[in-house]
């Protein structure tokens, strides 16, 4: 309940989830792993801050990455296992169901972020949910 901010991002497998098929995406070395999610983690308590230490929301196409942040920082995240919808035919209506939720989780936000790092994909899945909800949007990219 209550306003709050969302966050968007798509790994791409770079962390290891191998849960898309397009691409020759490289697995990132566990140093690297983690150097990617703190920087998204850092970027979000950033963003957190300048909001008025606000609710979050995370979507994200990387369970590894879900899992940590719950772990790092108070987030909500929609139950259920991060998918891609190019993988449609692994999918189960659970599956189906997180990512319509995380769709209408975002475009109910007060404004949609979306974290773009190295190899990262820039999606347009949160930038629609937030023209759908008519909700700030803003891409950050990572240095």
């Amino acid at each position: 309940g209550g306003e709050y901010i969302a966050f968007h991002l798509r790994f791409m497998n770079l962390l290891g989830d191998n849960n898309v098929r397009i691409g020759n995406i490289q697995i990132l070395d566990n140093e690297r792993k983690r150097n990617l999610m703190m920087a998204c983690r850092d970027a979000i308590l950033k963003k957190r801050e300048e909001n008025g230490h606000c609710n979050i929301l995370v979507a994200s196409d990387s369970n590894v990455f879900l899992n940590y942040i719950a772990l790092e920082t108070k987030v909500f995240i929609v139950p259920g296992q991060a998918k891609h919808i190019d993988n449609a035919n692994g999918m189960d209506e659970k599956d189906d169901l997180k990512l319509f939720m995380d769709y209408y989780a975002l475009a109910g936000a007060s404004s949609v972020y979306s974290i773009i790092g190295e190899n990262m994909y820039s999606s347009a899945f949160p930038e629609y949910a937030a023209k759908i909800g008519a909700c700030h949007f803003e891409r950050i990219y990572l240095h």
